[in-house]
């Protein structure tokens, strides 16, 4: 063991001890500080996952038209209700069935179906149920078909297309995505 034999040494040797606990409290600090900022990055992730941002995409409201492939899609309506003689809405949920018609003034046929629309609210993606499945049978007895057939060249159809969504909505994005595509080809927007 070493002993100081003055003061001066005694002085030096605080110092590194005092040094050494100055060093490992920077390094706590370091380590708390970084420990913080990844809870903090990680909360922002988890706060935004699901959430999906489309820039540029055209955006059609309620009795807007939009051509699309030379056929003429319009947003004419919506019907909500928490049931029908099929279903009940989830607690807090109804169900929403815009409508949409389509005009195909070309010598083709034309092919529109209700699941190439990803429906968002608050740019969270809603996804299908089995419950809205069931409302959709409900609603058909009831004269309106969904989107899903060929539009004959010359020929009109109405359809839906059935959803579940938060009672409070306020506002529905109708996303289309054609042939697998990343980025949707149109929105229409459902709103309140």
């Amino acid at each position: 063991m070493l002993i100081p034999n003055n003061t001066n040494e005694w002085g030096n040797l605080f110092m590194v001890t005092k040094e050494k606990k100055k060093s490992k409290r920077m390094i706590v600090g370091i380590i708390a500080s970084l420990f913080v900022v990844i809870i903090i990055v990680m909360a922002l992730i988890l706060a935004n996952s699901g959430k999906v941002y489309f820039e540029d995409v055209p955006t059609y409201r309620l009795g807007e038209t939009l051509e699309y492939e030379g056929v003429q899609i319009t947003l004419v309506g919506y019907d909500e209700f928490t049931e029908n003689s099929w279903a009940t809405a989830d607690r807090g949920k109804v169900f929403l069935f815009p409508i949409v018609e389509v005009v195909n003034p070309t010598d083709e046929s034309y092919v529109i179906h209700d699941d190439k629309f990803d429906c968002y609210y608050k740019n969270r993606k809603v996804e299908d149920t089995a419950n809205t499945s069931a409302a959709y049978a409900g609603y058909v007895g009831e004269g309106v078909a969904t989107l899903g057939n060929f539009v004959d060249a010359g020929e009109t159809q109405i359809g839906c297309i059935p959803l579940e969504v938060p009672a409070k909505w306020d506002t529905i994005e109708l996303y289309f995505f054609d042939n697998l595509d990343e980025v949707p080809s149109f929105c229409l927007v459902v709103e309140k």
